[in-house]
């Protein structure tokens, strides 16, 4: 049974409404059914068509697609005409739950749809497919809601007449029930905040502007039967493995970043059952970063919101977490414990910590997460201003005293704030960040701004590892509207400054893994302008698939600071897509572009080929009848133009 509650998505949607910032350009609930905004269409007959559906006999209503009994034709659900040249910071939210096994449902824009509803004007328009990450619900185990999709960052998309829609090609050999509800698309989100710091505000007064930006936030329940902590971790916290074949839980606690983990986490049936351990990889938890005795240990819902903000809450290995307990974070100088990816909990001579905090009651991440941890403790000292300059005095346990002070500008004891200033320099922020706080965002509503804006954290807290106070650190630009988007030779990079002080240039950063970045170009700055400036890069030499960009923002005197990490998908299809990976009797196969003439072979598991056939064709789509085969896995191997692609599908 699904379980959506309707109080949940009125509470969340009320938040955004509720709020200057951020707008909501476009939202459709479909609950008047009678009067929704978006227009089904469904190219050859009526039989799998986007349908407005009722859930039970709640007040719900959703649109469903189920392609079972279906011609092979394409079903389409299309938005009303959105004008994307009145704002900025676009992102696209949506919820969605999925029923049995077969295609994916596509999100795609048009700038060129003349927004007749007919099948001959969407085939004569240009559609963009946007990146999706959806999770297989129904084969979870332990999903029994609909998901909320990570916002999609739209910002890139330009025009007065943009239209969106959700395009299904699901039939009766590959089909899957597709359901979507609660689409907005919200804009502006830190529109006031820039301007803010434009005009000079910096330290604690830019703070408590964020402060008032994040507030707030839709809180989600810790355990429950309706969408709980475990259900978003599994939007939240879950990649595919370094085999790409299994979904794992994102541990930090044991991410091996260079190579394999010595243990990975299924989301669903290595949940934490209670009780402890005394190994490393038993299960997973949900670590409270902020640990809940510094607060007091409320766990009330929903006035307790920091018990459940998925801000700080990430999956952990139960015994490491279990280990780390409630100490606090710092540089570990003699580990008594030494987790599987370097991991440490022990001593440490960072700074001067006060005498609660000795002994082995420090933890360190390796350095590819430090950055991580310090943006969370920064989101957290400016989500809760007011709240946590009690909460070192409301708790009997010590460790806290040692790592909290009362002054809600600084939040945090000298000694602790230097190491996570320092964590966040040394550890710029990472797609993985970026994309997790997409995914809190539809969740709950607020962001984390100092992903968005790691700059913000120099401007408020300084950098005490060298001197600087946060009235030295005058931003040299001031950048806003980052986005890129792909054309036929190449990759076009646009960014806006609403001021810059001292500024040098712009080193374009490129990165195909999004981790390890390389030189594209340099453009030269204003040096100093309060007007807004536009500047545009055009990459000529992206790779094949997707491709990561930052800029280096570069100030007279050599500092600099990053902007946040963009991705954009470039180039020609070079994978092989077979799909259902799990057949009855039709398979398809989708030939990489330029694959137009050539051979497939199919093999069994043991290396014996079953069957050959030679292709020459136009359609990149091969239908293959498998219902005679044996049950068990085979292999597929196209061939074509000197070039090689496998894949694998299992017989029913």
């Amino acid at each position: 049974m699904i379980k959506k509650s309707t109080y949940l998505i009125f509470i969340l949607f009320s938040f955004f409404l509720a709020n200057a910032n951020p707008i909501v350009v476009h939202n459709e609930t479909f609950n008047a059914c009678g009067s929704i905004t978006w227009t089904a269409i469904d190219f050859t007959d009526a039989t799998d068509v986007w349908t407005c559906t009722q859930e039970g006999t709640s007040s719900n209503y959703y649109m469903d697609i189920n392609g079972f009994g279906g011609s092979n034709d394409e079903d389409w659900l299309i938005s009303p005409s959105i004008n994307m040249d009145t704002q900025e910071e676009e992102y696209f939210i949506f919820y969605y739950y999925d029923i049995f096994n077969g295609n994916d449902i596509e999100l795609v824009y048009s700038t060129d749809f003349s927004g007749t509803m007919t099948q001959a004007a969407v085939n004569s328009a240009t559609w963009t497919n946007l990146p999706l990450d959806l999770v297989d619900i129904s084969d979870l185990g332990c999903g029994s809601n609909f998901f909320r999709h990570p916002s999609i960052d739209i910002s890139g998309i330009s025009g007065t007449s943009v239209y969106f829609a959700f395009r299904y090609t699901g039939t009766s050999s590959s089909a899957e029930n597709w359901r979507i509800d609660e689409i907005s698309i919200t804009a502006n989100y830190y529109s006031t905040v820039h301007a803010l710091a434009v005009s000079g505000q910096d330290c604690g007064t830019l703070k408590t502007s964020l402060h008032e930006l994040i507030d707030d936030h839709f809180p989600i329940r810790y355990t429950s039967s309706l969408f709980d902590v475990w259900d978003a971790m599994g939007q939240t916290d879950t990649r595919m493995n370094d085999l790409n074949n299994a979904l794992i839980v994102w541990d930090m606690f044991s991410d091996q970043p260079g190579g394999p983990e010595a243990y990975e986490y299924d989301e669903c049936s290595n949940r934490d059952t209670g009780g402890s351990t005394s190994t490393e990889g038993t299960s997973f938890n949900r670590e409270h970063t902020l640990p809940r005795s510094w607060w007091g240990g409320g766990t009330s819902y929903p006035s307790d919101t920091q018990n459940t903000d998925m801000h700080h809450l990430f999956p952990s290995d139960k015994f490491l977490n279990q280990e780390k307990s409630n100490f606090a974070p710092a540089n570990v100088t003699t580990a008594a414990i030494t987790g599987s990816n370097g991991f440490k909990i022990g001593t440490s001579t960072s700074g001067a910590p006060d005498a609660a905090c000795t002994g082995d009651e420090y933890w360190e991440p390796i350095d590819e997460y430090k950055g991580d941890y310090a943006r969370t403790f920064f989101y957290l000292a400016t989500r809760y201003e007011h709240e946590i300059t009690t909460w070192a005095s409301t708790t009997t346990n010590s460790i806290d005293d040692c790592a909290l002070n009362t002054d809600p500008a600084t939040v945090f004891e000298p000694w602790l704030l230097s190491t996570l200033v320092a964590w966040h320099f040394a550890d710029p922020v990472s797609t993985k960040e970026i994309e997790r706080n997409n995914a809190v965002y539809s969740i709950q509503g607020n962001r984390n701004p100092y992903i968005d804006h790691p700059e913000y954290v120099g401007a408020i807290w300084g950098n005490p590892a060298t001197g600087e106070t946060c009235t030295d650190l005058a931003l040299p630009v001031e950048l806003t509207n980052f986005s890129g988007r792909a054309e036929q030779h190449g990759i076009v990079l646009n960014w806006t400054t609403l001021s810059e002080i001292n500024s040098s240039g712009f080193e374009i950063e490129h990165s195909t893994d999004g981790v390890r970045f390389s030189q594209a170009g340099h453009l030269a700055a204003a040096g100093f302008s309060e007007e807004i400036l536009k500047y545009q890069f055009f990459h000529k030499t992206p790779e094949t698939g997707m491709n990561y960009y930052r800029l280096k923002m570069v100030d007279l005197d050599d500092s600099f600071e990053y902007s946040k990490t963009i991705s954009i998908k470039w180039g020609k299809r070079s994978e092989l897509h077979i799909f259902p990976t799990i057949s009855q009797g039709e398979l398809n196969v989708r030939l990489p572009e330029g694959f137009d003439q050539g051979e497939l072979q199919v093999f069994s598991l043991e290396g014996k080929m079953i069957f050959a056939q030679t292709f020459e064709q136009t359609n990149d789509l091969i239908r293959l009848d498998v219902s005679r085969l044996s049950s068990g896995h085979y292999s597929i191997i196209v061939r074509a133009n000197n070039q090689t692609r496998v894949g694998r599908f299992y017989k029913e």
